[in-house]
C-alpha cells in the first residue's frame, strides 16, 4: 500500500492546492505527510453544489468509500457498512468522524443526483458526497487502490473497500468486502481519533 501511494502521488505531482478562505473548522498545521491523499489536486463540487478541494477536507478522521449513486446492490450495502461503523464509533467518539462518498460515475451523478442518495439513504451533515471529473476520480481510485469498470451504460464493476483516513488524510485501514467484520476499522478510526484533537472527542 505504501509503494503505491508513494508511486501514485509521485506520478500525479504534489503541487500545493490552491489558497482558500480561511475555514472555522480548525486544521492541523505544517506540511501534509509524505503518504497524505490530500496531495490530490484539482477541485471537487459536493451534493450541495459546493466546489471544494481535498485538501479542505484536513482536520477530521474520515469513513471514505468510491461508490456510484445508481448502483442497485453494493453500493447501498457499503453506505451501511459505513453508518454501521461509524453508529459504534459514535458513542465513545459523537463528534469525530466525517463520512465521504466519492462517485465513480462523474457523468451522471451530478451534485443534483448525489444529494437525492443522500437523501435517499438518510445521510446527515457528516456526510459529504463528492463529484470530480474523470481523471481526478481515476487519480484517487489509483492511490486507495479501488478498481472499477463500466459494464453496462449504467453499471460498474467495482472494490467493495472502506477507508479510514487519519486527520491528514493518510490511509490507516482498509475494509474490503461487504457486510464484513468491522472491529479493525473502529480499531484503527478510534486510535485515529485519539491522536487528532482529543479533547473533541470525549464522552
Amino acid at each position: 500500500m505504501r509503494a503505491l501511494l508513494i508511486a501514485a502521488l509521485l506520478f500525479i505531482g504534489c503541487s500545493p492546492a490552491p489558497s482558500q478562505a480561511p475555514s472555522a473548522t480548525p486544521r492541523p498545521q505544517g506540511p501534509l505527510p509524505e503518504l497524505s491523499v490530500y496531495h490530490l489536486t484539482g477541485t471537487w463540487t459536493d451534493q450541495n453544489g459546493k466546489e471544494l478541494t481535498l485538501q479542505e477536507l484536513r482536520g477530521k478522521v474520515k469513513l471514505l468509500a468510491m461508490v456510484y449513486a445508481s448502483c442497485p446492490q453494493a453500493c447501498p450495502r457499503i453506505i451501511a457498512d459505513m453508518k454501521s461503523i461509524d453508529e459504534d464509533l459514535s458513542k465513545r467518539h459523537p463528534k469525530g468522524v466525517e463520512l465521504v462518498l466519492v462517485s465513480i460515475d462523474p457523468e451522471t451523478d451530478t451534485p443534483e443526483r448525489l444529494r437525492q442518495l443522500a437523501d435517499e439513504q438518510g445521510l446527515g451533515p457528516r456526510w459529504r458526497l463528492l463529484r470530480g471529473d474523470s481523471q481526478q476520480v481515476q487519480e484517487l481510485a489509483a492511490v486507495l487502490g479501488v478498481k472499477y469498470r463500466k459494464v453496462s451504460a449504467t453499471d460498474f464493476a467495482h472494490s467493495n473497500q472502506i477507508t479510514v483516513l487519519d486527520a491528514d488524510g493518510v490511509v490507516v485501514h482498509q475494509q474490503e468486502g461487504l457486510g464484513v467484520e468491522r472491529s479493525r476499522s473502529i480499531e484503527a478510526a478510534e486510535k485515529a481519533l485519539q491522536d487528532c484533537c482529543p479533547e473533541e472527542h470525549g464522552p
